[in-house]
Order: structure tokens, then sequence, then C-alpha cells
């Protein structure tokens, strides 16, 4: 997940790159970034949450406990180190697994994609490169075998004759620029005499059009050819293995004490913008303000560059649980599983344990069927098991901050059942590492706004059970008068027809509801 521009094209729930290149156009022309605190604000985009603190101006809180599963954070971030959980019954340093749950000088939480020494996983190939190589080993059904196979051949074409493109464009812009350096010629005219080159040519005047130079237009090329060449060499890779890395027998799912205390990882920038989001600290003039005040971040890593693996989610949500986890953020998924079921044991338990579930619908823009995007709510073995799906479970597609036809992120997935609500995803500033801060874009970035008021609900009225809490936050969401564009098309639809409650989501109106409820308990 390092730079997540490969969860832009492909499914999952990472940010949306800067990029152009990448889904086949450039940024030129793109909106001016909003103001960094929109999504929080009172508007019809906004979430409402100044309306929220006020109506819970004079109640008492209590600490309520959010596990991020995901690349890693960086703890000491300025805006997040006071906000960070600390496993008080674990001494840092000495070595020894103080609080005797498996896991030795876990201080902040737990990196399952790491070894003892240090060593982490960084890079990791695609489930469906995994599924595909495995043939007749693949544990699950023939049919999601034969479709990831079709996948990881489309996608590995499609990334080969990419390098090649703007590996070409690369060659063709610096024989542009020598012709443009070696004569009085401008820009303008070496590309009228170039007919092979009228591709790249017609990028470059469309650039000097928005005012950026060819250096510019070459640096995003780069990044596109180092994307494509890295995507080749790990996420369609079906000889790298990233095991070894990590040590641990990938097959058996007993074993769970494996990894590091490395929380942070090689780069914690996505996991360090969602919980900028969920917890950043209010009112210190630093940066932005998170959604949620009396709140602890325990952070898991488990989520690589590349698709995490159904082993590490269930342990990663068993610690999470394991270790008093009141509220558990996934900004993750892939387009098939290797073993669904472990997942589902672990989002069962979860539910056993009373702890709440938020995950990202994903960036594919497509309607999701319960059987293209995983982790889901849907149970493998629901009919013969018990519930057919997650009671403790909310799904979340993302929006913009256009209250208009655009409204719903255009990369957001989307479902009627499938979607519970949407909250706000495209262009959210949050923190990154570094003591920095950027705007990112995903529905990675509109699930941790629905964790975020969980947390600040669960605070304030700590009797409520995880149902409680959805109920309230899916009950309370506000909805949308007029039609919006439905995502990867012009077709306008209601809301209701992307989402189950057809609202996005609303604090001031939860903590209306939740004042409510309490009174009458």
């Amino acid at each position: 997940m390092k730079s997540m521009i490969k969860k832009t094209i492909q499914n999952c729930c990472g940010l949306i790159p800067v990029l152009g290149l990448l889904v086949g156009q450039f940024a030129f022309g793109q909106d001016t970034m909003p103001d960094k605190d929109w999504h929080q604000s009172n508007s019809d985009t906004g979430i409402h949450l100044e309306q929220a603190y006020e109506l819970l101006k004079n109640r008492k809180s209590e600490k309520v406990v959010v596990a991020i599963i995901d690349s890693g954070v960086d703890y000491l971030h300025e805006d997040l180190r006071t906000k960070i959980w600390v496993n008080t019954d674990e001494i840092s340093g000495n070595l020894i697994d103080d609080d005797k749950n498996g896991y030795v000088d876990d201080i902040h939480g737990w990196n399952f994609i790491g070894f003892p020494n240090g060593d982490n996983v960084e890079n990791e190939t695609l489930i469906e490169t995994r599924i595909a190589s495995a043939g007749k080993n693949y544990p699950g059904s023939r049919e999601m075998y034969e479709d990831a196979k079709r996948a990881y051949h489309i996608h590995k074409k499609e990334a080969e004759e990419k390098k090649d493109l703007y590996g070409k464009y690369l060659s063709d812009i610096e024989t542009i620029k020598s012709k443009v350096d070696a004569s009085t010629q401008s820009l303008e005219q070496v590309i009228g005499q170039m007919g092979s080159l009228s591709s790249v040519g017609k990028l470059l005047l469309n650039a000097k059009k928005e005012g950026k130079d060819v250096d510019f237009v070459e640096s995003q090329i780069r990044e596109a050819y180092a994307f494509y060449s890295k995507s080749l060499d790990y996420y369609y890779n079906p000889y790298y293995d990233s095991r070894h890395i990590v040590g641990d027998n990938i097959t058996n799912k007993e074993q769970r004490s494996y990894g590091n205390n490395d929380v942070k990882g090689p780069d914690p920038s996505h996991g360090t913008h969602v919980a900028g989001i969920i917890g950043a600290i209010r009112g210190n003039g630093l940066g932005m303000d998170g959604i949620a005040e009396n709140v602890e971040l325990m952070i898991i890593r488990a989520v690589p560059d590349g698709d995490e693996r159904d082993k590490d989610i269930d342990n990663a949500i068993r610690y999470a649980v394991n270790n008093g986890a009141d509220i558990i953020n996934l900004s993750f998924g892939k387009d098939f599983s290797w073993k669904k079921e472990w997942v589902d044991e672990a989002v069962r338990y979860a539910h056993r344990k009373d702890v709440l579930i938020i995950h990202a619908a994903g960036n594919s823009a497509r309607k999701l069927n319960g059987n293209n995007n995983f982790p889901n709510k849907y149970f493998e073995r629901g009919t013969l098991f018990g519930p057919k799906e997650a009671k403790n479970w909310i799904e979340v597609g993302a929006t913009t901050h256009h209250f208009d036809e655009g409204f719903v992120a255009n990369f957001s997935n989307y479902g009627k059942e499938q979607v519970d609500l949407v909250a706000p995803g495209a262009q959210i500033y949050s923190t990154i590492p570094n003591d920095s801060y950027a705007y990112f874009s995903g529905t990675s970035m509109a699930a941790p706004m629905v964790t975020g008021l969980a947390a600040l609900l669960k605070s304030h009225f700590p009797h409520f059970s995880s149902q409680e809490l959805k109920d309230i936050i899916l009950e309370s969401v506000r909805t949308v008068g007029h039609e919006v564009y439905q995502p990867g098309g012009n077709q306008k639809v209601p809301l209701n027809m992307l989402s189950s409650t057809g609202g996005i989501l609303d604090c001031g109106q939860a903590v209306k509801k939740a004042l409510l409820r309490s009174k009458n308990i």
C-alpha cells in the first residue's frame, strides 16, 4: 500500500492519486482544493460535527479505543502522539511478553507483516496473482479461481502495455526537449513537425495551457512508468513471495504470535492519514482536528503495498478485540479472497465481544454484489452456521464537496444493499508522516469519518452496544433531495439506489438520536 496507486487502478480502498496519467488522463483542470475542514462543517456536504460537539458540551466522556488495521501509523506525529494507545501492561524494550498476550513489547499495537529482527514486508503480490498461480491448490471455489485467473492475465497485459507506452513517451519527450534546445524553434513548432509524436505532443501542449511545463509532464510520466514497472515486479509477479520476510507458515491459521512491534512500518502514509481523520488532537492549532476527542488509537499493521493476506487480517481483528478495542477501522480491500472463512470467524468473534467494525467500500466505481470486494459483511457459511451477515459491520461509500449531481465520488463503489451510507471521502485533509499534512481521496477516507463518529458516541454513551451505535449512525443519516451520478458513468439515480440508507453521515443528528435513546433507557 505504499503509494496506494495500485488501489486506484484495481479495487480496494486506498487513496486516489493526483497522477491522472494512471487512469488515462492528466489531472489538469481539477478543482482547487477545498477548505481543509470542509468535511466537518455544517454545510450540505459536511458531517455537522460542530453541531454534535455543541450538543455534547455538558456531557462527560470516557476513553474509547479504536483499532486502525492499516499500513502503519506515524505514532510520533505532532498531531497524534498523545492519542496513541499504550499497552500499560507491557514494559517497553525488555523483550519480554509481560502481559502474556503472545506479543513481545506490543506497546502501541502489533505488526503482522514483519519479522522479529525488524524486517518488514513492504511490497506484495495481488490476490489475483496468488490465486492464478495456485491452480488446483487454490482452496476457494472454481468460479472465483477462473475469475481471478482471467483478471490476472488482463491486468498483467495492461501493465505491460502501459509500461511500454510510458517508456515510449519518456523517449519521445527527451527527443522533443533536445530539438527545442538545439534550435530557435518553439515547443509548438517542434511538435508540429513531429507527427509521430502527436500523442505525447498533445499532452505537452495541453499541459502548457494549464500552466505546466515539460518537466512537470515528464515527472508525471516517469512516475507512471515507475509504477507499472513495479507492478510487474511485485503485483503481477507469481514468483515473488514476501512471506520469507515474515517467516510464518501462511497455511497455519492457528499460528498467531508472529510479526514484530514496528507499527510504523516502511511507509505509514495511508494509515497516518486515516488516524488523523479519526482522532488528531483537537484545538491545538496544528494541521487539522480529528473527529473524536477522547480516543486512543491502537495501531495494527497488516496491509502492505499490494493485497493483504486473510490470515493477517484474521489475526489483526482478533488482536484488536483481545486488547480492548471498542471499534475497528478497515480502510482496505481486494477483489478476491483466499480464505474468507478465516476473516468471517474473526468478524463473528468481534461481534460476540461487542466490537463494531467499519469498512471502506472500495474505489472501483462498481456495484458491489457480496462476492466482488473483500472483506465484506456477508458470511460465506451463513446459512449453516448462523446469521448470513455481520450485524456489527458498517460499509461506507464516499462523497465530494460538491452538492450537485457529482455529490457521490466518481470512484466510489456502491450498492443498495451492500453499502450502508456515504461520508466525505474526496479531497480530505489529514495527517501524513513526519509532522506533515495532505489531501487524500478514497473510500479509505470516508470510513474513518464513520469510525470517528462511532468513537465520539461511544465515549459519551459508553453503555451503548455496537448494535446500538450502528443503528443510531444509520438512522440519523441526512438524505439528499436530488439525484446524483452513479459512479463510473453519467446515469442519474437517487442516493438510495447507491446505499441502503440513501443518506450521508450526520454527527449532529446522531448525537440528538443518542441523547433521546439514552433518556429512554
